[in-house]
């Protein structure tokens, strides 16, 4: 009885140790540039936007919606445009999801003051790549049952998309902020990655195995 309880107890100590992890790749055409940005992009290339998130994340300020509901769930985040790419760090995000059953739903997902740790993005007259936003809307608030994080990349339902590219104009005596690629144009979301089995599975089968073995050895001395 003891061997199964041990058992039992690694089973729930795996199962509630590690982060869901979920990818979703976003393709979407640009469909409108600002006009410092016209030379570097143009209508109807590809933005592709790749984010990871931990959708076991908590509602840590649920009064303050500005923050996000999912305060830092993104962990990770790729923007891919022609051959230039952006790699953003796991710390500065807000993910905002809003079900109503009058108005409309929102799914919101922003890089806000978050470091860009590797950057070809762009290429083009020395401006400074600053995030992103991605935005889901649905006017009639039927695409959303709740507020939780799902897991599947959400297909149908909404009635608009956008993913907009923020920039720094180049410096001149002052940064500022002034320039924006949006990209309506929806190609294709999807779900880029499984949930990988996690590393606290294979700690909990071998500690298994181990009092199991250790079970049988001393059956046999």
């Amino acid at each position: 009885m003891k061997k199964l309880a041990y058992i039992a107890s690694l089973f729930i100590w795996a199962g509630s140790s590690h982060a869901e992890l979920i990818t979703w790749e976003i393709s979407a055409g640009i469909t409108e540039l600002n006009p410092d940005m016209v030379g570097y992009a143009n209508i109807g290339d590809v933005i592709t936007l790749r984010y990871t998130f931990d959708n076991t994340i908590p509602d840590a300020e649920p009064g303050v919606i500005e923050r996000g509901k999912y305060n830092n769930a993104v962990t990770s985040a790729d923007i891919f445009l022609n051959s230039d790419h952006a790699q953003l760090d796991s710390v500065g995000y807000i993910t905002i999801l809003n079900d109503f059953s009058a108005g409309e739903d929102v799914y919101l997902t922003s890089s806000i003051d978050t470091a860009v740790i590797n950057e070809t993005l762009p290429s083009y007259g020395g401006f400074g790549f600053t995030g992103y936003t991605f935005t889901y809307k649905d006017n009639d608030a039927t695409m959303f049952s709740d507020t939780n994080l799902t897991n599947e990349p959400i297909l149908s339902g909404f009635d608009s998309l956008r993913l907009t590219l923020h920039f720094r104009n180049p410096p001149s005596g002052t940064v500022g902020l002034g320039s924006a690629i949006l990209a309506d144009d929806l190609i294709s979301i999807t779900q880029i990655t499984a949930v990988p089995v996690p590393a606290a599975f294979w700690l909990f089968f071998s500690g298994a195995i181990c009092i199991l073995g250790i079970a049988k050895h001393k059956k046999h001395t």
